[in-house]
C-alpha cells in the first residue's frame, strides 16, 4: 500500500514539475502548452496505428501528450526550430537534420507518419514539423547527430546555448532536469573537444607584411604622405572565414591609408606630424592595441549584415570582436568586393572602413530591432575576452606615441 501512494506522490510531483517548467517556458516563449491525451488524439484522428506521439503543434498553440514518455522531445525539438526563424542557419540546420535521417533510414518513415498526424491540421509546413520531430529525437540520445552539428559552430552554439538557458528553468532534481542536463553535457564534451583543436589549429591571418606598412603610415609626416602613392594598407591575405561562409570572395582585406592612421593616432600625435584633425577622428588605439583588432577578427563574438533598411548596402558587415575596452566591444566594419589599387596595381579586394568602439552595445541591438541589419553568426559569450589595461594605454589621445607599440 505504502508503495503505490509513494509512486502516486511521485507521479504527481514529476507533473507538478513539468507544469511549473511549462509555466515559465510559456511566458518566455509566447507559446501556449496543452496537455492531451492519446484518447483525445484518436478522436481527432491524429494518432497512428496505436503510435504515441509526443504532441503537435497548431498555430502558436503546443499539445502535449500527457501519455507520453518523452515529453520534453517535442519541447526542445520546437524551441530549436523556433530559435532560427528568419535566420540564415535555418535552412543549413534543416538540410543537416535531413541529411541524417535519411543516413539512419528515418526520413521517409517519420515523414509518412507526421503527414497523417497533421491531416486535419490547417497551413501546416510538414517540412519544418519533420524537422522539430527529429531534432527533439536526436538531440537525447545521439552523440554522433550532435557532433556533426558542430560543424556547423553558429548553429551548434546557438543550441548548446539555449540546452543551458531551458536547463536552469527546470526545476532542480526534476526529470526535466536530469534530462537537459544530460543532453548539456553532450555538448559541452564536445564543445571543448572541438575548442582544444581549434587552439592548436588556428593562424591568425595578418598579412607578412602588415607590421612594416602600418608602422611606415604612422610614422609619416604629412609632407611624407602627400610624396606616397599608396592609397591600401594590406592587413590580411585572407578574408575571414565567417564573412566565406556566407558566400563572400576570399580576398585579401585592406584599410585606406588615412583610416590606419586615424585609427592609430591620437589628435597630438597627428598634430606633430603635421596633419589637421579638423573633420577627422583620431582614436588613438596605438599600433599594438589597432592590430590586436584586426586579428581577432579571425574569432569574432557576431557578425552582421546590413539590410535594404541600413544605412548602408548588403555588401557591408559589421564584426565585432572579442577585444573590449569599458565592457563595450571593438567593432570593424567591413565592406566587400571593392576594386581598387595596392601597391599600384589594381586589385579586388574586401575593405576593412574603420575600427571603433561604441559608447554601448545596444547599439547593435538597437538596430536589430529596427531591421538595418541581421544577424549570420554569434559566438558563445564563453569565448569572449577583454584587453587588459595594459593592452588599453594607447587607447588615451594623450599617451605619448613611441615606435615600440608594433
Amino acid at each position: 500500500m505504502n508503495t503505490n501512494i509513494d509512486k502516486l506522490t511521485n507521479k504527481f510531483k514529476d507533473f507538478d514539475n513539468l507544469v511549473r517548467f511549462l509555466n515559465k517556458f510559456s511566458k518566455e516563449t509566447n507559446f501556449n502548452y496543452y496537455f492531451t491525451t492519446i484518447a483525445e488524439l484518436k478522436n481527432n484522428n491524429q494518432a497512428i496505428n496505436n503510435r504515441i506521439i509526443n504532441g503537435l503543434v497548431t498555430e502558436n498553440n503546443i499539445l502535449i501528450n500527457i501519455n507520453s514518455h518523452k515529453l520534453l522531445n517535442i519541447i526542445i525539438g520546437h524551441e530549436i526550430m523556433h530559435l532560427f526563424e528568419h535566420t540564415t542557419d535555418y535552412q543549413i540546420l534543416q538540410n543537416e537534420v535531413f541529411k541524417y535521417a535519411k543516413a539512419k533510414g528515418d526520413f521517409d518513415k517519420f515523414k509518412v507518419e507526421l503527414t497523417e498526424t497533421y491531416k486535419n491540421v490547417k497551413d501546416v509546413n510538414i517540412d519544418n514539423e519533420l524537422t522539430s520531430e527529429l531534432i527533439g529525437k536526436y538531440l537525447f540520445c545521439d552523440t554522433t547527430f550532435v557532433q556533426n552539428l558542430s560543424k556547423h559552430k553558429n548553429i551548434f552554439l546557438k543550441i548548446f546555448n539555449a540546452i543551458k538557458h531551458l536547463y536552469k528553468m527546470a526545476t532542480v532534481g526534476s526529470k526535466e532536469a536530469r534530462q537537459l542536463e544530460k543532453i548539456k553535457r553532450t555538448f559541452e564534451k564536445i564543445y571543448q573537444n572541438n575548442k582544444a583543436k581549434t587552439s592548436t589549429e588556428t593562424q591568425f591571418s595578418l598579412s607578412k607584411n602588415t607590421l612594416k606598412e602600418v608602422a611606415d603610415v604612422v610614422t609619416q609626416t604629412k609632407t611624407e604622405a602627400e610624396k606616397n602613392d599608396t592609397q591600401f594598407v594590406k592587413l590580411k591575405d585572407k578574408t575571414i572565414k565567417v564573412l566565406i561562409n556566407n558566400g563572400i570572395p576570399d580576398l585579401p582585406m585592406l584599410e585606406r591609408v588615412s583610416h590606419v592612421r586615424e585609427n592609430i593616432l591620437s589628435e597630438q600625435q597627428a598634430r606633430k606630424l603635421g596633419f589637421s584633425i579638423k573633420g577627422k577622428h583620431y582614436h588613438g588605439l596605438g599600433v599594438k592595441t589597432y592590430l590586436n583588432i584586426i586579428d581577432s577578427m579571425d574569432n569574432p563574438i557576431a557578425v552582421y549584415q546590413y539590410t535594404a533598411k541600413g544605412n548602408y548596402n548588403e555588401n557591408n558587415f559589421i564584426v565585432v570582436t572579442p577585444v573590449k575596452i569599458n565592457n563595450t566591444n571593438f567593432i570593424v566594419p567591413v565592406e566587400v568586393n571593392k576594386r581598387g589599387q595596392y601597391n599600384l596595381v589594381e586589385i579586388n579586394y574586401n575593405r576593412i572602413k574603420s575600427v571603433y568602439s561604441k559608447n554601448s552595445n545596444n547599439y547593435i541591438t538597437i538596430m536589430l530591432k529596427q531591421g538595418k541589419i541581421k544577424e549570420i553568426f554569434t559566438q558563445s559569450t564563453s569565448e569572449q575576452t577583454s584587453l587588459t589595461t595594459n593592452n588599453v594605454s594607447h587607447y588615451n589621445k594623450n599617451v605619448k606615441y613611441n615606435t615600440s607599440n608594433k
